[in-house]
């Protein structure tokens, strides 16, 4: 008797392709977010690179939706694109494209602010921004409901300008957080800002 075996073989593509691509430029570095892309996704790609559509430089960010790109060259133009890649080594087509030049500091906020973190709820990690109208001794820390702290993201001096930092949904002890609502509180001498962020494992 002969036996028939089928191989069924996965062929996968991305239905959902990105287009959110964004750029911010602090003097020669340059900070990109994008969008995730909800499929499953094994990490991202990101291409940049001196002509639109010809990347020369690539660099794998893992699962991360957030890259600085540093120590880029003074009047030269930038173009950045990213790609996901699911578990089998497919790629996505490339994100829209974003545009920079090394020297294109844009000025600084008037005034301070915590933006509402991305994504919001979030699993593995989510990115807050805050804006600083001058140079500023801050601290940005994640607070749990019962008013503890329990995590310091930044405490530092930073120049005027739109910062970004990243929580990873750990405590100071690098511990996995329970599922919850936290507070991300940014604070210096003249202000103290919250937003509430809400952790889904």
């Amino acid at each position: 008797m002969g036996i028939s075996i089928r191989v069924v073989m996965r062929i996968y593509s991305f239905l959902f392709l990105f287009s959110a691509l964004t750029l911010c430029v602090s003097a020669r570095d340059v900070t990109l977010t994008w969008e995730p892309v909800e499929d499953e996704i094994r990490g991202y790609r990101l291409f940049w690179g001196l002509a639109t559509g010809q990347y020369t430089d690539s660099i794998s960010v893992g699962v991360s939706t957030f890259y600085t790109v540093t120590d880029l060259n003074d009047q030269v133009k930038y173009y950045f694109a990213v790609k996901a890649i699911d578990y089998w080594g497919n790629e996505s087509a490339f994100s829209n494209e974003a545009m920079t030049s090394g020297t294109d500091t844009p000025p600084p906020p008037q005034y301070y602010d915590l933006k509402s973190n991305y994504p919001n709820p979030f699993n593995a990690q989510t990115v807050l921004t805050f804006w600083l109208p001058e140079e500023a001794e801050i601290t940005l820390s994640i607070f749990n409901s019962l008013g503890q702290k329990v995590r310091i993201l930044e405490s530092d001096s930073f120049i005027a300008g739109i910062h970004h930092s990243i929580w990873d949904g750990l405590d100071q002890q690098g511990q996995p957080l329970a599922s919850g609502t936290y507070l991300g509180v940014l604070q210096s001498k003249n202000i103290r800002m919250c937003r509430p962020m809400v952790l889904m494992r």
